[in-house]
């Protein structure tokens, strides 16, 4: 097999820059802890950005913040969680300049041989630890001190919340799964929920990623061409929908590696360039290992990338199939003087084309993912279950549609509020069967 040298060259530029932005990474982490270290028994005064919203655990509440400074020293891109008492009355809201008084406690490693290191975690999204701090001992200097993108984002993503709760008032296990297959929030999954699609391989679909991505492009494609809409502007609306999703998510790290290549590809097509795949994802793959090196390390991270390589190769065995019984296609249907005769019936046959497509790309996508990531899944959860193949083919289709028809009852609820009611009866019924699915196929 002949590979081109750009490629060799541009893998070997990837390796090099890696290993510096690893070698950069590791030491800024120490120098961290050194500097913590060197303040173990005096007075720590730190000044911080919060930049998420609360995270309720059962004993304290925890919130990420970005440190701007530890005792007047200054610190860039530096993050870390603080631990308040559950009944303190400090108002912290994202965006929030904070200055506050704590002890610093640096993250426990693993105890047992390929055991979860809470420590490694930590370094995956870019933390270096957590500083406990005594009650009411919180001081909020100021508001809105992120970004104005990071404000909207945040806002945005409250309000799809929001509107999820208002729908479901009383389905709160459906709630909780929607909002994990929809935008990866599963602080509100039960551990009997997380444990069952753990063990039928359904994890991957937890965790916002390619396959969810490849689900926007493909649905959002299907449905734009339905109106006639022409190519070029299917793929801006289509970018323009992938950004609204980062948004959505808050730009969480797995959304924007995945939405980096969907990204990457549509334009692509807009500059009428050949896109190579594997271009692509080395670009995305780059761009957020020189943010974070030590992402390399996350479960997601790799469960993305696999599942999306798995994605992109299932889908390409689909369009040489369709390629060569296009022309098969084409004479039976618009070859036929009849045919040309009933325009009426020509668009029908024509729509029913693209809805059979469409579940057919919604089948491949799920099936392909599946056995890409399966070894990931099979090496960190250690169980196989027999029953994998038959989750994902009766459960897995699903979800593109639990995704899509997600997405448009939100939209009409802030429109007509109604039509989202009647919708998410349906969408109720497919959350509350892939409930009893796994729960099923798990035992």
């Amino acid at each position: 097999m002949y590979i081109d040298k750009s490629v060799l060259i541009s893998f070997g530029i990837f390796i090099i820059i890696g290993f510096l932005s690893l070698s950069f990474k590791s030491e800024k982490f120490q120098d961290f802890l050194d500097d913590i270290n060197l303040l173990a028994n005096k007075n720590i005064k730190v000044y911080a950005i919060v930049v998420s919203d609360k995270e309720e655990k059962e004993f304290s509440n925890m919130y990420k913040v970005k440190i701007e400074s530890i005792n007047i020293k200054k610190y860039n891109n530096t993050y870390c969680y603080i631990k308040l008492d559950k009944n303190d009355k400090s108002n912290i809201k994202y965006g929030d300049l904070i200055c506050f008084e704590g002890v610093f406690q640096e993250a426990e490693d693993s105890t047992n041989y390929k055991g979860f290191s809470y420590k490694e975690y930590l370094k995956t999204i870019n933390v270096y630890g957590t500083f406990k701090i005594q009650k009411n001992k919180v001081k909020v200097l100021g508001e809105n001190y992120l970004s104005s993108t990071y404000m909207l984002s945040n806002k945005v993503k409250n309000s799809f919340e929001k509107q999820l709760d208002n729908l479901y008032i009383d389905n709160i296990e459906e709630k909780a799964l929607l909002k994990g297959i929809l935008i990866g929030e599963v602080e509100e999954i039960t551990d009997e929920q997380t444990e069952n699609f753990k063990i039928v391989s359904l994890s991957h679909i937890l965790a916002v990623s390619g396959m969810h991505i490849s689900y926007i492009i493909i649905c959002s494609i299907f449905i734009l061409r339905l109106f006639g809409i022409s190519k070029k502007c299917i793929h801006i609306v289509t970018i323009l929908i992938i950004i609204f999703f980062m948004f959505l998510t808050n730009f969480a790290p797995s959304v924007v590696r995945a939405s980096i290549m969907g990204i990457i590809f549509l334009i692509s097509f807009l500059v009428k360039r050949r896109s190579d795949f594997w271009v692509n994802i080395s670009i995305a793959s780059l761009i957020t290992l020189l943010y974070n090196p030590y992402i390399l390390l996350s479960l997601s991270y790799r469960l993305s990338y696999l599942g999306t390589i798995g994605i992109v190769l299932g889908m390409k065995v689909v369009e040489e199939y369709r390629s060569r019984k296009g022309e098969m296609y084409k004479e039976e249907t618009f070859n036929n003087k009849s045919v040309k005769r009933e325009k009426l019936k020509e668009f029908i046959l024509e729509k029913i084309l693209v809805v059979k497509r469409f579940f057919i790309d919604a089948i491949v996508v799920c099936i392909s993912a599946q056995l890409f990531v399966f070894p990931i899944i099979l090496l960190n959860f250690n169980n196989f279950s027999l029953y994998f193949l038959i989750s994902n083919l009766i459960v897995a289709p699903i979800i593109g549609v639990v995704v899509i028809l997600g997405f448009i009852i939100i939209f009409f609820s802030y429109i007509i509020f109604p039509i989202s009611i009647y919708l998410n009866y349906i969408e109720n019924f497919l959350l509350v069967f892939i409930n009893i699915m796994t729960n099923n196929i798990s035992k």
